[in-house]
């Protein structure tokens, strides 16, 4: 059986080797990623099309034909740029909780952004006040692990984003993605659609309780982009990371169906 070609992005301060759990559950899969998007030569410089472009030029250095890309927050926004820009790269795109939202929530962040409180959008102004040097990677875990947003993840997720969320230092340890770069990165939330997003053909998987793809906007991208089909998932934001192995069965499903 030949493998599935897939490009991966991440989200938002995780690095793409935190989903390995996921990766590893894809089946028959050769699973390219950039690891750390926005902390090479291509810089955010508050637009995401910029990191977008990364994408590009990594699927284009990797690979010779149409691949399937797989994206996660605003890693699904960054794939559905990507694909709007360069749609023959892509064979098939599957996005999950992309935070591409319905009009009026862009048109408050566009509002947000106008009158100089864009350090509020998202918890752009939480994550810079968050601990990110530590003396040890133990120290990093009981810290991490006494936060909310990391108690559901699955344990292997964790044991990934301590062991690649965090670099070496001199005297310890700190986070590998920049906290400065993710801050920015919620602050130029994309508000407006990619050109020729109304031509991709794709699937969205979200989940019924996600804070942040919520379900006025499953209904607008519905209403919106009927080539698109959408699951839904009895879980949060983070599904991908806390439950990756069911998220790989869909996956694993839809790309099965699609050959």
């Amino acid at each position: 059986m030949k493998r599935h070609l897939i490009q991966f992005a991440h989200s938002n301060g995780f690095p793409a080797k935190c989903f390995n759990c996921l990766f590893n559950s894809i089946e028959s899969a050769d699973i390219h990623y950039v690891d750390l998007m926005g902390h090479n030569q291509f810089k955010l410089d508050e637009n995401l099309e910029n990191l977008a472009l990364e994408l590009i030029d990594s699927i284009e250095k990797k690979y010779n034909e149409p691949i399937i890309g797989i994206g996660h927050s605003t890693g699904g926004v960054l794939m559905l740029i990507a694909a709007s820009l360069k749609p023959h790269l892509f064979k098939k795109i599957i996005v999950l909780e992309p935070i591409l939202y319905h009009p009026w929530k862009r048109r408050l962040i566009v509002i947000m952004k106008k009158i100089g409180l864009s350090s509020y959008i998202g918890p752009a102004k939480r994550t810079l006040k968050r601990k990110s040097v530590f003396r040890s990677r133990d120290e990093a875990k009981e810290y991490f692990e006494s936060k909310s947003i990391f108690q559901g993840l699955h344990k292997n997720c964790l044991a990934d984003y301590i062991q690649y969320g965090l670099k070496k230092t001199e005297n310890g340890v700190e986070l590998a993605f920049s906290k400065e770069i993710e801050s920015a990165i919620y602050r130029s939330t994309y508000t407006k659609l990619p050109a020729g997003i109304e031509k991709l053909n794709g699937t969205i998987i979200y989940g019924s309780k996600s804070n942040m793809f919520r379900k006025s906007d499953a209904k607008w991208w519905k209403r919106k982009f009927p080539n698109f089909n959408m699951i839904t998932l009895d879980e949060g934001h983070l599904f991908p990371l806390e439950k990756p192995v069911q998220a790989a069965k869909i996956i694993n499903h839809i790309l099965k169906n699609s050959v």
